[in-house]
């Protein structure tokens, strides 16, 4: 059976339920360049685009957050904090349930379509895309 790689890890995405105080804390910690900190919310490009949202559990679902992403130890670090705290999306739903935490790790795959068709036939659907 052919396995898929992982040939890069990139990313790591936090979940939280107060960005702008965990970044405090963060820019407290680690010498970070503050000049390369990208903030950004999704209800923006919503109003000003019509982007509505992703999948979650692979069905539709529009819901927003706000988010920033900086560059820390080479890695890309992208700190997320859902607008709407009520259940029904992946970014509440995992702060009703972890609480803050590791939400998830972005990865470079090699062999994606053979792993997405695994999960597939796993009953592990797609969470979010």
């Amino acid at each position: 059976m052919e396995k898929p790689t992982i040939d890069l890890i990139f990313q790591v995405a936090l979940c939280v339920d107060d960005l702008e105080s965990v970044v405090e804390q963060w820019k407290e910690l680690f010498d970070l360049d503050t000049a390369t900190i990208v903030r950004k919310c999704t209800k923006d490009a919503y109003e000003s685009d019509g982007w509505d949202g992703l999948n979650y559990n692979e069905a539709p679902c529009q819901f927003f957050h706000k988010y920033c992403r900086f560059s820390l130890g080479g890695l890309d670090i992208e700190i997320i904090e859902p607008l709407d705290k009520a259940p029904g999306n992946p970014y509440s739903d995992f702060l009703i349930q972890h609480g803050n935490g590791i939400h998830h790790i972005g990865v470079k795959v090699g062999g994606q379509k053979f792993l997405m068709k695994e999960m597939q036939e796993r009953g592990i659907p797609r969470y979010n895309y």
